[in-house]
């Protein structure tokens, strides 16, 4: 039934735009800014016989601390904070490079977040204290 919804025009699809990224689902539509999100990934999950490919990014100003158990969870599974739904038929790293380029341009905050200085912070203490 949920793969039937999403093939009715405008129930799935992924807006890339100059004031952020749009991602709708049938059930929901989420939007972001650009500056609310540090860098965008292309992963893989491996299951025991196969493998599933996605893109995900995080979120700038979530930190350690400031994220829940199923977010902690999740980020240690696949790395990232946000997965997408899907890769809109496009090669999952190829998505991942044309969004990254596209916050790129449109971002106005760069250089290290909060998220990205506690994992730093988090490395150095792992290294430090192991």
């Amino acid at each position: 039934v949920i793969a039937a919804l999403q093939l009715i025009p405008g129930r799935a699809y992924l807006r890339i735009a100059h004031d952020g990224l749009v991602v709708r689902t049938p059930f929901k539509t989420t939007r972001w800014a650009w500056n609310d999100i540090e860098n965008f990934d292309a992963y893989e999950i491996q299951q025991r016989y196969s493998s599933s490919k996605h893109v995900g990014f995080d979120r700038r100003e979530l930190t350690p601390e400031r994220q829940g158990f199923w977010k902690t969870l999740n980020r240690g599974i696949s790395g990232v904070d946000v997965g997408l739904p899907d890769t809109y038929g496009m090669r999952h790293t190829d998505l991942a490079e044309l969004l990254n380029a596209t916050r790129d341009r449109y971002a106005t905050e760069h250089g290290p977040s909060a998220s990205a200085v506690a994992d730093m912070r988090r490395e150095v203490s792992a290294v430090t204290n192991g």
